[in-house]
């Protein structure tokens, strides 16, 4: 099943800020235990899968393009998909986590651009030596805002001018089209009023499905998530949507379970239940999106 570039991003946002760790300790805290070892819960997640083609945790390696494939294999939920997203091989030990690895899988399968798009792998570096990447977030003028790991021995939000010689181009991940969310980095001067009015939502909404308590302080670097207006998008009220973890998650995998959809109850709304969702909506007729509003609610 395919994913939204949108997805991955609100998985990509949760992780910046974490610091690498100096010993195999603390890996889940974010900043607990700070070293520059290569420590981290990205490569142990994905080791413990045998997702790569040799244990990557610690010493043996840097983590930018572990961190990546982390956020796809949390988006699918499984490494064979998420491997399969990133063009990756398919069998168990024979996967590359460095950047020129996958740089070449996006290459083989015509997946790689000289324009980025959310959601894209930016990869820094000459065609055959690749040297470090990271997820783009938006792009916005002569400006691709990216999240990238090991910068500093932590993940980070970062900016960068969209002509600038080192970038070697973009991998495109296997992404369903027609993402109904917009991403939108929060820059200096704006108002959650004007980024609602250009992009044709209300303040309301963006602040409610970015867990916004006072619509009138944002911050600069806040990666905004919303679903798309009247004028790019047939919408309506979000009841809940993929990484949300709350009663209301709860209350749909109880109303899920009752239809007789298989999934796990714990109140998070990760990729096993969005496959329910739209499992959901194909068999109702009624759009397919992965996103619990108004209509999935009345089908219910």
């Amino acid at each position: 099943m395919a994913y939204y570039p949108s997805d991955a991003v609100r998985i990509a946002k949760q992780e910046v800020g974490y610091h690498e760790k100096a010993t195999n300790a603390d890996l889940d805290s974010k900043t607990a235990n700070s070293g520059s070892l290569n420590w981290t819960k990205y490569a142990r997640d994905l080791d413990n899968i045998n997702y790569f083609n040799g244990k990557k945790n610690g010493p043996v390696g840097e983590w930018c393009a572990i961190l990546q494939c982390w956020v796809q294999y949390k988006l699918y939920g499984d490494g064979l998909s998420a491997r399969a997203a990133l063009y990756q091989p398919d069998a168990k030990y024979n996967c590359g986590a460095g950047c020129t690895w996958q740089a070449g899988y996006f290459r083989e399968n015509n997946a790689f651009f000289t324009s980025p798009q959310p959601g894209d792998w930016i990869f820094y570096g000459v065609p055959g030596d690749e040297y470090h990447t990271g997820g783009v977030v938006e792009v916005s003028g002569k400006t691709v805002y990216t999240i990238e790991g090991n910068v500093d021995n932590q993940v980070l939000l970062l900016a960068h001018d969209i002509t600038d010689p080192s970038i070697a181009g973009y991998g495109r991940p296997k992404y369903q089209k027609n993402d109904p969310c917009n991403i939108y980095v929060v820059k200096a001067g704006d108002t959650l009023n004007a980024i609602a009015d250009k992009f044709d939502v209300t303040a309301a909404q963006i602040a409610k499905e970015n867990n916004i308590t006072n619509p009138n302080v944002i911050t600069v670097g806040t990666v905004l998530i919303f679903k798309k207006g009247s004028k790019e998008w047939h919408t309506t009220d979000i009841f809940c949507q993929f990484g949300d973890r709350n009663k209301a998650v709860s209350m749909l995998q109880g109303l899920l379970l009752k239809r007789g959809l298989s999934l796990t109850y714990d109140g998070y709304f990760g990729a096993e239940t969005r496959s329910a969702v739209m499992a959901w909506q194909s068999s109702k007729g009624i759009t397919v999106d992965g996103i619990v509003g108004d209509e999935t609610l009345g089908t219910l």
